[in-house]
């Protein structure tokens, strides 16, 4: 029995030369600029040789991909890298792989300054693979983000607004989500609509965040690490009459203090 468990327990030869090629790449990061390029070179053929001697292995081969493209991505190569997420696209892999190949491509993109090409990417994701719940909500979150740079609100506060509405159950794009739409109302000067986004947000999250359970904590962090509140209160804070600041209310959180003398 216990010879038993130890051959399941073993590295297949897949893991093994994984491991070999992860090593490699973890070398090439941390050496000095002048030998980098060589190593990483090293690393894209380690990739290439598992490709070659396991060409029909479904779900390695989506993972091999994957780091080809980061290798690919840190050389600046940013269209062979997307290359790589698009040989999984179009393969036959599963509907998971597919939409995250097609997400990870956008990522890639939108770092390279290409907000149009990792929107349209995430567009298709969403399109192709809409029961791909966990990939959806970060599509949506990535589309809409690209829509921002790209000067268009309208169609962003859309996308943010669909990602809350139908998947509040991935709670950290919906709570992503929240923060922007508030940030983006108090760029643009609309105070109350963003207390009313983080008010939704809170009436959503807040009693989940109260758990003592590792779920709830999680919540709670994410609510933490929202800009939308601490940016709502300097926006108040600022635009307040020198009347209202002697008043020592709270403008931000929808309270007002009493007057001195009164």
């Amino acid at each position: 029995m216990i010879a038993l468990w130890l051959f399941l327990l073993a590295a297949t030869p897949q893991e093994d030369a994984m491991d070999a090629a992860r090593e490699l790449a973890r070398a090439a990061s941390a050496a000095p600029e002048e030998t980098r390029a060589v190593l990483f070179q090293k690393t894209l053929d380690a990739y290439g040789a598992i490709l070659k001697r396991w060409p029909k292995d479904r779900e390695l081969i989506p993972k091999v991909r994957r780091r080809r493209a980061k290798v690919l991505q840190q050389l600046g190569k940013v269209r062979e890298a997307i290359a790589e997420h698009d040989a999984v696209v179009t393969g036959r892999f599963s509907r998971y792989d597919r939409a995250r190949a097609l997400l990870e491509g956008a990522k890639i993109a939108d770092k390279a300054g290409q907000a149009h090409v990792a929107a349209l990417r995430c567009k298709q994701a969403r399109e192709r693979f809409g029961d791909e719940g966990s990939i959806i909500s970060k599509a949506l979150l990535l589309e809409a983000a690209c829509f921002q740079k790209m000067s268009r609100p309208k169609q962003a506060t859309r996308l943010y607004a669909e990602l809350v509405d139908k998947h509040s159950d991935r709670a950290k794009e919906a709570v992503a989500a929240y923060d922007a739409l508030a940030l983006m109302e108090i760029d643009a000067g609309r105070l109350d609509r963003a207390r009313r986004w983080l008010r939704r947000c809170a009436k959503r999250y807040e009693k989940r965040a109260a758990r003592g359970d590792r779920w709830g904590l999680h919540v709670g962090r994410l609510l933490g690490d929202m800009k939308a509140p601490r940016a709502l209160a300097e926006k108040s804070n600022a635009s307040r009459k020198p009347c209202d600041a002697d008043a020592g209310g709270d403008v931000a959180g929808g309270t007002t203090g009493r007057r001195r003398g009164s």
